[in-house]
């Protein structure tokens, strides 16, 4: 099944958590026993818009909360912090040809969700449906070298100079962070993290940076239907899909049919960084019409290379 066939297509529902999503023009719902209470959850997958960042930006810090690789790309829950993500996943939103990002809403549920100012205090209320999951996708259809490995092959600059600017850098960078030694930890990790990427995707891909589900919500099926709708899309791109899992995450990417590359450990003074680098081969080489019917065709070999 091929996804965005038709343009009217807004938000995705799901009859069945074992089967894929469907694309037809009569949206279909996720209902998913909740043993909370007797009545059956309505799960809706849509685009999230800039507005949504008010409720979003608090549940992902509630949900990593316990997770430091969060703490160094977003920081500790407080309202600088909360300011540069909302900033950061704003621009994402409006600026970035790439990205996609996700949501997923109760239809049953209301919330009161705070609204956040430039500066990440809470400017007012607002009674909205419930978000109770989100994701970030970047879609990569071509791989293209990325410009700082460009720019640094074309010309080598001073190293003392350098050294300067990425010190200068790393201190606007990482300013949602308390301490010099935070600040100073979190950019060799993110240096790492980044690197490790570099090099790994090398292809054009899918890649999922951010999966974070209400604690209320989890193991209901938000998780897998989000991962579900990156699925559908690489497999309609013909592509692989990529991502970092915690360790919490790690047992949904493997049954949505992600394999371990390289799973990484790096303890600084201030955090520790560890991930499991995964990889979702290519499920898709082609497609042939077969009796008015569009049939995917497997790739011939798949490598795995799992560490």
């Amino acid at each position: 099944m091929i996804l965005f066939v038709a343009s009217n297509v807004e938000r995705v529902h799901v009859v069945d958590e074992d089967r894929s999503l469907n694309t037809e023009n009569e949206p279909y719902n996720c209902d998913i026993q909740n043993t909370r209470r007797s009545a059956r959850m309505k799960l809706v997958l849509s685009r999230t818009e800039p507005r949504d960042l008010d409720a979003v930006v608090p549940m992902l810090f509630e949900a990593f909360d316990d997770g430091d690789l969060c703490n160094v790309f977003f920081g500790r829950k407080s309202a600088a912090s909360y300011a540069y993500t909302k900033k950061l996943f704003m621009t994402g939103l409006q600026t970035d040809p790439a990205d996609v990002f996700l949501k997923i809403e109760d239809l049953d549920e209301e919330v009161d969700v705070n609204l956040l100012d430039d500066k990440g205090g809470v400017s007012g209320t607002e009674r909205r449906k419930r978000i109770v999951c989100a994701s970030n996708w970047k879609i990569f259809p071509t791989y293209v070298t990325p410009k700082e490995q460009q720019e640094a092959g074309e010309s080598q600059r001073d190293g003392e100079a350098e050294e300067k600017q990425k010190d200068k850098e790393n201190k606007a960078a990482f300013s949602y962070l308390e301490t010099e030694q935070e600040r100073a930890d979190a950019a060799v990790l993110m240096e790492d993290f980044l690197s490790r990427r570099r090099r790994e995707c090398t292809e054009g891909h899918v890649l999922c940076f951010i999966l974070c589900t209400d604690k209320e919500y989890q193991r209901k099926g938000c998780g897998r239907m989000m991962m579900q709708w990156g699925n559908d899309v690489a497999d309609a791109l013909m592509l692989p899909c990529w991502i970092e899992a915690s360790l919490e995450g790690e047992w949904l990417y493997r049954k949505m049919g992600y394999e371990g590359r390289e799973r990484v450990g790096i303890r600084t003074k201030s955090f520790l960084s560890e991930y499991l680098h995964m990889r979702r081969p290519t499920t898709t080489e082609r497609v042939r019409l077969e009796n008015g019917r569009m049939i995917r065709e497997r790739p011939a070999n798949r490598d795995t290379d799992e560490k």
